[in-house]
């Protein structure tokens, strides 16, 4: 028995034993002080902690890291960096293995000043200098005031002036060959995409220093995640004299034309380090319908055709507290459009039996105003919890008209004006007698809309870091919408021909209601070097459940050669309880959608960090599915439900393999997806309120699957 304990006993031990005799590895890169270049022939040395030799490795030459791979036993260490003509440099760390989950330290940056013996020298003059540029951990620092710049220059000039950094036509900027995907104030992200008001408003003078660095998201930073060996979006941050810290940008433009058109635009944005307030605004008759960004700068959006005119204005807002544990940023955003267009068209028809010739005239007027707005609100109560909030509302109001005069002559007859063929033939005096005898058919067509959409809602996130875990992340999300809209629209169509004439004069209103929410959970769990080599991989475990809902109804009338026939839109509403005669039953319905979605998804992400790197992702989502549609028309009343069962499986894979300033590799993907048919398209029914147009829906229709796969070998010079 007691045999049989200690060999128990022995089995538990041997994990811990083998844990225990487990390597720790090292990574980190050594640079020069003043030169900020990657050190070669660096020699490092690991002591004890009674500053006895252990062990002693010599760097690599090429690489992000020059020391790589090193593996010392768990335990507290001193560390010594020595090169010959430079002092050394020292830390002190203590390594603790954990089998797949700390199996690495990255060190960074490590600068090692040269040593400069004393020599006698004569009478010398000593003059002051300031360092132009210096790391601070991994943050290379600018100081503006040692770059020596004419009075007036902007943050433009100086930026240009910075070692290792240009800016494109565009206002793009580029550190050492690397582009900066977000120019920030004070620490704040104020001038995302295009930075070039900053760059042209911002005077030299008002600069401290500029920071140029790495930056992890608002939920790593909040979350406490260690940035591993992967890359993050390269920032520049600019950094103002304390003086200068608040301030106001602004610029106006506007022009009139010699025949009354005109434009004008403006933005006045006020910053400080915990705020930032934009008030921006946009009117012009010039068929331009710029979109302002939260940059200061506009998309500008040219219509091409008809006449628009645009009144645009809005707020946009950042605030957030002195140590940026909360954060609120958003915008709100009205817009009124007026746009009317007009076309003439003209065409001939060659037939065996004889030529066709078409003429054709349309006109259409459309008025929207619509109000956007949409926040984040970001909440962090301390260093492992991040919470994030995102309401958001819109509504919609829209008129709209259209007319199209259209008729079709067995010849042609010149005309003394543009149009006077449709002109006479339209005419309500009867002057179109001359025409009639080659008509072949007309058709006069006019539409008349409007309505309203609403729709509000959030989104949501609630994430943490479990304790005792470095990267795993526990995250709690949700959503939820609801919408509802309502349309009316008046349809006159009156088509001629010798054979069978048409009138028609439709009224009908499209009322609806929806909403959708979600709920999910995900665990990512994370593993160092799991298959013996430098990497990390991400197992993310999660569910979700999904629902939505949507309602609507299409009372259709046909009013011709009643006493409401040419009744206009706001007087058949009201008058809605006396259609109820004329209500054509083929082609009204009510209609009720109810959607479920939920299931598991298992992910595999990670990357192997050798001479040849390797990333790869392997996702299999399970999804159970559930449709549900209540539908009438005239005789037809059913409930079709559909439940299915199904897997949309996807694969990234690339390896790239880089030989100095040479990028070359493969990279392979492949996604399974499967589309279902919408639930009314397999109904047995016929729609026919459009003239000329039937709707019917097909019983047979099946789901269908689709294989993507793509190749790509690219070979190219890096840019970092």
């Amino acid at each position: 028995m007691r045999k049989i304990l200690f060999s128990f006993v022995l089995i538990l031990l041997l994990p811990l034993a083998s844990l225990r005799a487990q390597e720790f590895g090292i990574q980190a890169s050594v640079m020069d002080y003043m030169t900020v270049t990657l050190m070669d022939s660096v020699t490092l040395s690991i002591l004890d902690e009674d500053s006895t030799l252990l062990y002693t490795f010599h760097s690599e030459k090429h690489g992000k890291w020059n020391f790589h791979g090193i593996k010392v036993p768990s335990g507290k260490y001193i560390l010594r960096f020595s090169r010959k003509g430079y002092r050394d440099e020292y830390l002190n760390r203590t390594f603790r293995y954990v089998k797949y989950r700390k199996t690495y330290e990255e060190l960074g940056y490590i600068y090692m000043k040269r040593d400069y013996r004393e020599t006698l020298l004569d009478q010398v003059v000593v003059r002051p200098t300031q360092i132009k540029m210096y790391f601070r951990g991994d943050t290379l620092v600018y100081n503006a005031d040692a770059f020596n710049l004419p009075e007036g220059s902007m943050l433009d000039q100086l930026v240009q002036m910075l070692p290792g950094t240009r800016i494109d036509e565009q206002g793009q900027i580029f550190v050492n060959g690397k582009k900066i995907s977000s120019l920030m104030l004070n620490g704040n992200d104020f001038f995302r995409g295009n930075p070039k008001i900053a760059l042209d408003n911002l005077p030299s003078y008002t600069v401290k220093d500029i920071k140029v660095y790495e930056r992890q998201s608002d939920k790593e930073l909040a979350l406490g995640i260690q940035k591993g060996g992967q890359e993050y979006p390269l920032v520049m941050d600019v950094h103002l004299k304390k003086q200068y810290r608040i301030g106001w940008i602004g610029n106006v433009e506007g022009g009139i034309s010699t025949d009354g058109h005109y434009v004008g635009r403006g933005f006045l944005m006020r910053f400080s380090d915990q705020s930032r307030v934009s008030l921006y605004a946009d009117a012009n008759d010039v068929n331009e319908d710029y979109t302002y960004r939260s940059d200061g700068q506009w998309n500008e959006n040219s219509r091409d055709d008809g006449l628009m005119k645009t009144v645009k204005g809005g707020v946009d807002i950042l605030v957030n507290d002195k140590y940026k544990k909360f954060t609120v940023e958003g915008n709100a955003q009205g817009t009124m459009l007026d746009a009317d267009r007009e076309e003439q068209l003209s065409s001939t028809e060659f037939l065996a039996g004889g030529n066709v010739y078409k003429r054709q005239s349309s006109a259409s007027n459309d008025k929207d105003a619509s109000l956007n707005t949409a926040f984040n609100v970001s909440w962090t109560p301390r260093t492992g919890i991040y919470v994030k909030v995102s309401p958001f509302l819109n509504y919609r109001y829209f008129k709209d008209a259209s007319g199209l005069l259209s008729a079709d002559f067995s010849r042609t007859i010149e005309e003394s004006y543009r149009g006077q063929m449709l002109d006479s033939v339209f005419s309500p005096l009867g002057l179109s007698d001359r025409f009639w005898a080659f008509t072949i058919s007309t058709l006069a067509n006019s539409i008349n809309g409007k309505g309203h959409d609403f729709s509000t809602g959030f989104n949501s996130e609630v994430s943490f870091r479990p304790r005792g875990t470095v990267n795993d992340i526990f995250t709690l999300n949700g959503s939820f919408s609801y919408g509802n809209s309502d349309s009316r629209r008046t349809n006159s169509y009156d088509h001629w021909n010798a054979d069978a004439p048409e009138n028609r004069y439709n009224y009908e209103e499209n009322p609806q209601d929806r909403y959708n929410y979600r709920l999910g959970a995900q665990y990512r769990y994370v593993l160092n070097e799991l298959w013996g080599k430098p990497g990390i991989t991400f197992i993310n475990l999660g569910y979700s459940y999904a629902q939505s809902y949507r309602s609507d109804s299409r009372p259709f009338y046909n009013l011709e050669n009643s006493d409401f026939e040419d009744m206009g839109i706001d007087r058949l509403h009201e008058s809605a309880g006396s259609l109820s005669p004329f209500l054509d039953r083929t082609d009204t319905y009510r209609a009720s959608r109810m959607s479920k979605v939920h299931g598991p998804e298992l992910t595999f992400e990670g990357a192997i960090w050798t001479n040849t790197s390797f990333d790869y992702t392997i996702g299999i989502p399970f999804l159970f599915s559930y449709d549900r549609l209540g539908y009438e028309r005239a005789a037809l009343d059913t409930v079709p439900v559909r439940k299915e069962f199904y897997v949309e499986p996807y694969l990234n894979f690339s390896c790239s393999r880089k030989n100095g300033p040479v990028k070359k590799g493969l990279e392979w993907q492949y996604r399974y997806t499967r589309s279902l048919p919408d639930l009314l398209q397999t109904v047995d029914y016929r729609d026919e309120s459009t003239p000329l147009v039937v709707n019917s829906g097909n019983p047979d229709l099946k789901a269908s699957a689709r294989h993507n796969a793509s190749l790509r070998l690219f070979l190219g010079k890096k840019r970092y």
